[in-house]
């Protein structure tokens, strides 16, 4: 079980501190409804070289 626990904590820990940046932002449309949009940029450090 402590084994999981440390995986897991690991597992988090890569994933926010080095996972995608996420943008989140509102859309309002003409009748006035809204939705919530997430925008997840990642980029590739092989695109860029």
């Amino acid at each position: 079980m402590v084994r999981f626990k440390r995986l897991v904590k690991s597992f988090l820990e890569k994933t926010v501190y080095k996972g995608p940046d996420v943008k989140k932002s509102h859309d309002f449309s003409m009748d006035g409804h809204n939705r919530k949009l997430a925008i997840i940029k990642e980029v590739d450090n092989k695109l860029i070289k």
